[in-house]
């Protein structure tokens, strides 16, 4: 199966199961998180558009929801944005806000009205950078709503392994390259010693 074929059917069973009676769903509105599931109208954003949108632009090659799916940048910030309306103030929403509130449509309230006193942080670390050119992870599995502090320092995370991470919930580890699961990192990505590794057969 092709990996924008797994990350569809991923955001698709999400959708499934948001409750029919949720804010989420309804009539595109100025500066609001809310789109009809589906549309005769081609021209009308909906979910189904938006997920499928998504799907397209997974530039790696996952192959579970515990890989990164990374999608590249399209705003000069570093971001990965998604315009929800034509026309407006505030149409464009960050894709991982987008996604978690999927993923998390008890929080829908809190991430619409684009609160900045807690961040939709990424613990595998690749969230937005100052590197344009760099892809972006939009899997809401690894998405978690933090405080800025500990927003920060899960991008700084150089434990190498889950259970020395301190951060609750654990940080995910993956290849940079990638984006593919790596529970435990190697010697040449942090000063650890090969003791420190839990996993048997153990890491090199």
């Amino acid at each position: 199966m092709a990996s924008s074929n797994i990350v569809f059917l991923e955001l698709l069973l999400l959708l499934r199961r948001v409750d029919s009676d949720s804010p989420m769903f309804g009539t595109l509105t100025d500066g609001r998180l809310r789109m009809p599931i589906q549309n005769s109208d081609n021209r009308c954003r909906t979910w189904l558009k938006t997920i499928e949108r998504i799907a397209n632009d997974i530039c790696n090659l996952p192959n579970s929801r515990g890989d990164c799916w990374l999608v590249p940048s399209n705003t000069t910030t570093g971001l990965y944005s998604i315009k929800l309306s034509r026309d407006g103030s505030r149409n464009k929403w960050c894709g991982s806000r987008v996604v978690f509130a999927l993923a998390n449509p008890e929080e829908h309230g809190y991430i619409e009205e684009r609160r900045i006193d807690r961040h939709v942080a990424h613990r595998c670390g690749n969230g937005s950078s100052a590197k344009v050119n760099k892809p972006l992870c939009l899997n809401p599995y690894h998405l978690v709503l933090v405080d800025n502090t500990v927003n920060q320092d899960h991008k700084g995370c150089k434990y190498g392994c889950a259970l020395l991470c301190p951060h609750d919930p654990v940080c995910i580890f993956v290849c940079h390259d990638t984006g593919l699961l790596k529970p435990c990192l190697n010697m040449k990505d942090a000063p650890l010693s090969s003791e420190c590794c839990v996993h048997t057969p153990r890491c090199l």
